[in-house]
């Protein structure tokens, strides 16, 4: 684990620079650190603000550009990243968070082109509402924003899109990162891929299946940024990995590693 600050680009570098001097090569890279705020425009802090952009989205811009080259040298590598049903639509109150991950959806296109050619994917992974600490925060934020009870907030405006009505778990999240990071999902580059949504998630049947994706677990070398740090490991080490999470100006982050599969809550 490397305790980093990722709002600092110089960190951000040193995690991916670190996973190389440990194993000798980065395969994966898995951008998953994110904060969030519930606030009016008008009233929005300019600190959330900056924080948000500088963790949710410029953070991760710092870590691929670090893993080109040795991905490149290497002829191979896996990129994913954490956005949301947030990089495919807006919500009100979430302002810093939405431009976010709409810049995440972008860059992780671009990044596709770029190296589509090199044996290299970048994805996406947007999930609907997962229920987790950072999730759980913002019901009584967005309950004061919209004159609602939490219950409402929770029924009304989480689950109203999310065709299954219920929350996305981390252990589905888990899976189709791991599918994606893995020698099967060589031809999928450049994919917004949504769990639990449907049409820029308009309400209807669900989309995935019940048990989730999961893909074959294989040795590789991975940096998966958290809100404070990385975690190293090759997938054969993750398996004694627990749940933790983390606190940041605010927001917060959960995620784990376990049987070789990464996941992450940063969503929505």
């Amino acid at each position: 684990h490397d305790d980093a600050n990722l709002l600092d680009p110089a960190a951000a570098r040193g995690l991916v620079e670190g996973c190389i001097a440990r194993f000798g090569r980065i395969d994966i890279l898995v951008n998953n650190a994110g904060i969030q705020h519930v606030s009016p425009v008008e009233d929005f802090p300019i600190e959330k603000w900056d924080a948000i952009i500088g963790l949710n989205l410029s953070a991760a811009f710092h870590t691929i550009r670090a893993a080109f080259a040795p991905m490149k040298a290497a002829g191979w590598g896996r990129i994913v990243n954490l956005a949301s049903a947030h990089a495919l639509v807006a919500s009100p109150f979430k302002s810093a968070y939405v431009a976010a991950k709409h810049g995440i959806a972008g860059l992780t296109k671009t990044v596709a082109l770029e190296v589509a050619e090199q044996n290299i994917t970048c994805n996406a992974v947007c999930p609907g509402y997962v229920l987790t600490p950072l999730v759980q925060k913002q019901i009584p934020d967005t309950a004061r924003a919209r004159g609602l009870s939490e219950d409402e907030v929770v029924r009304n405006v989480l689950l109203a899109a999310q065709p299954t009505r219920k929350f996305v778990s981390v252990e589905e999240v888990a899976a189709l990162v791991s599918f994606l990071a893995g020698r099967d999902a060589a031809s999928i580059t450049g994919a917004d891929v949504r769990l639990a949504l449907l049409d820029a998630c308009q309400s209807g049947a669900a989309v995935r299946d019940k048990g989730g994706v999961r893909g074959p677990t294989h040795e590789f070398a991975v940096a998966a940024s958290t809100t404070r740090g990385t975690a190293f490991l090759t997938s054969s080490a993750a398996s004694e990995l627990s749940q933790e999470s983390e606190d940041l100006g605010g927001g917060f982050f959960t995620y784990y590693l376990h049987s070789g599969l990464l996941g992450a809550a940063d969503t929505n």
